[in-house]
C-alpha cells in the first residue's frame, strides 16, 4: 500500500509527529500533549532520518535533545534500543 495513501487516512483520527532535527523542530521535553488527541510518531532510520515524503504529512517535528562531545545541530541520530 502507499505511504501517503496510509498517512492520509491516519491524519484523519491522529495528528502526526517525526521524531527528527529540521528547521522547525521543538524539543521532545517540551512537547504538550493535548489528552484528547491521537498521535502517531514517526522515527526514521539511523543514517537516513525521516524521508521527506513522510515529513510532508507530519503536523509537528520534535528532536530529542543529545548532549556530549558533538555539537547539538550536528547530530542526525540516536541509536534506538
Amino acid at each position: 500500500e502507499d505511504i501517503n495513501v496510509r498517512l492520509e487516512e491516519y491524519k484523519k483520527s491522529h495528528k502526526i509527529v517525526a521524531i527528527e532535527i529540521t528547521e522547525n523542530s521543538s524539543a521532545l521535553n517540551d512537547f504538550q500533549f493535548e489528552a484528547d488527541l491521537n498521535y502517531l510518531f514517526v522515527v526514521g532510520a539511523e543514517t537516513n532520518g525521516v524521508s521527506q515524503e513522510v515529513l510532508n504529512h507530519c503536523e509537528e517535528f520534535l528532536h530529542i535533545n543529545m548532549f556530549g562531545l558533538y555539537d547539538f545541530n550536528s547530530l542526525k541520530s540516536m541509536n534506538l534500543f
